[in-house]
């Protein structure tokens, strides 16, 4: 019954994030579709990008136009569009930016679990307080809670104090 509403010529999407072997493809398509694949766990992400940078960095600027566009990087690609950039100076900019965003956030998720542990050492930390704990993103208000949960006496005091 579909089929008659089908034409002839139809193209087989294919969710990149369900393939296993990102080897059955070829070249930048290998690269696109792993980063797309990794896109939703950034330390996947972060490391594909680390592992493959000399390699993604030679694409040319039709992948580079590819990668960004399935990347969600409209701004990086608006501004390749308007002149304001080339391709290649924008996905360099876009790989060194999430390499950057992965450090601060691995500095802040680290920061996260040390404040836990000295809480733990006090007490049972409550469920609400790990994640709000977890969290927050700026890595001054982490530095602050963890020489608070490096001093404080009791939970309590902690989260009056913080």
């Amino acid at each position: 019954m579909l089929k008659e509403y089908l034409p002839d010529y139809w193209i087989n999407l294919v969710d990149v994030r369900r393939i296993e072997d990102m080897g059955v493809f070829q070249g930048c398509l290998q690269h696109i579709f792993s980063m797309v694949k990794y896109n939703a766990d950034k330390n996947r992400f972060y490391e594909y990008i680390n592992n493959h940078r000399k390699e993604i960095q030679k694409m040319d600027h039709v992948e580079q136009m590819a990668a960004l566009t399935l990347l969600g990087e409209q701004k990086r690609l608006a501004r390749v569009m308007d002149g304001e950039g080339s391709a290649e100076e924008e996905m360099c900019k876009a790989i060194d930016d999430l390499i950057e965003e992965g450090r601060k956030e691995g500095k802040t998720e680290g920061k996260a679990e040390s404040i836990l542990v000295l809480l733990g050492e006090l007490g049972l930390v409550p469920l609400e307080l790990s994640d709000k704990i977890r969290g927050e993103n700026d890595s001054e208000v982490m530095t602050g809670w963890l020489k608070l949960a490096a001093k404080a006496g009791s939970l309590e005091q902690f989260v009056q104090e913080m």
